[in-house]
């Protein structure tokens, strides 16, 4: 009859899966306390069942086994690292010596898992020795409290007082600095409202100063316009008229003193030659628009009705 082949598990501990392993290993992992009843293996990583279902390893399943202090079948995890088997008299020795502590794990066949060890009823661990404080009395304890809140509240208090130094200095210099703000602002106001006021000033000058061009220009024009008018009406008359000494009407004389009705605002002059209806007058003061005393000396042709 042929021989079945040896089967190999693939084992699941805590999420992560391992193997495959033959049964003399699986074994030897529980020999060793890497392998308890509640972990899971699996033939082919589908189908998931807890390893004390397998007669060949723990063969007597989720029971309990021997309670013989001296068998080796405990572990246990001390600073993450698993150890065992040991004997459960060898447990409660680390215990005592302080080596195993109450919060460390164990496991043992039969228990549901790793346990603390301080849910193991043959464990004792030692108790902490009473401190001073325990031992004091009272009124030691009364003053001792006392002495350490004035201690703690001393230092409190300097830095307390230290602190709200440090806030009113802080609230003096946000002060001082809004007020140097406020001036600083006011400044430019007064310097921006200057400078709006000169602008305007100078706006107004200009214009003044285009205005007096523009009228200059004109006057300009009108006295060249006029000045051409007299020379043509001089030299129509001049093939007809004779020079004389009298104008036609017989109201103006050569060396009457004239003054101006018209063009040239404020000139006074003198009547130098009369040809018909113009007369050639010598400027001799002028207080005009063009300028004081521009036309002195100059010779106009006017019209009579031009001077009185």
């Amino acid at each position: 009859m042929p021989t079945a082949p040896p089967r190999h598990y693939y084992v699941r501990i805590n999420g992560k899966v391992r193997g495959p392993f033959d049964v003399g290993r699986l074994v030897s992992m529980c020999g060793r306390g890497r392998l308890n009843p509640r972990d899971e293996v699996s033939l082919d990583r589908r189908q998931w069942v807890a390893a004390g279902t397998i007669p060949e390893v723990f063969p007597e399943g989720f029971a309990g086994t021997d309670r013989n202090p001296e068998a080796l079948d405990w572990h246990y995890n001390c600073r993450g690292q698993q150890m065992g088997p040991v004997s459960l008299a060898t447990l409660q020795t680390l215990a005592q010596g302080g080596q195993l502590a109450s919060t460390d794990s164990v496991w043992k066949l039969g228990t549901s898992g790793w346990i603390l060890a301080n849910q193991v009823p043959e464990l004792t661990f030692p108790q902490p020795p009473e401190s001073w404080w325990a031992k004091s009395s009272g009124a030691t304890k009364a003053g001792i409290l006392v002495a350490a809140s004035i201690m703690f509240m001393a230092p409190i208090g300097l830095v307390l007082a230290n602190y709200w130094h440090t806030i009113d200095i802080a609230k003096q210099q946000i002060a001082q600095q809004i007020e140097h703000q406020k001036l600083k602002l006011d400044q430019e106001e007064r310097i921006a409202e200057q400078q709006q006021k000169e602008r305007q000033h100078k706006e107004t000058l200009d214009a003044a100063a285009r205005a007096d061009a523009k009228r200059d220009e004109m006057l300009v024009s009108m006295h060249k316009q006029h000045q051409e008018n007299l020379k043509a009406i001089s030299s129509s008359n001049t093939a007809s008229n004779t020079a004389s000494t009298t104008s036609a009407s017989g109201k103006f004389n050569v060396g009457d003193k004239v003054k101006n009705t018209g063009f040239l605002v404020g000139w006074t002059g003198t009547i130098v030659a009369v040809s018909g209806q113009t007369h050639r007058v010598r400027i001799d003061y002028a207080d005009s628009d063009f300028g004081r005393g521009k036309y002195r000396g100059q010779e106009v042709s006017l019209l009579e009705n031009e001077f009185q």
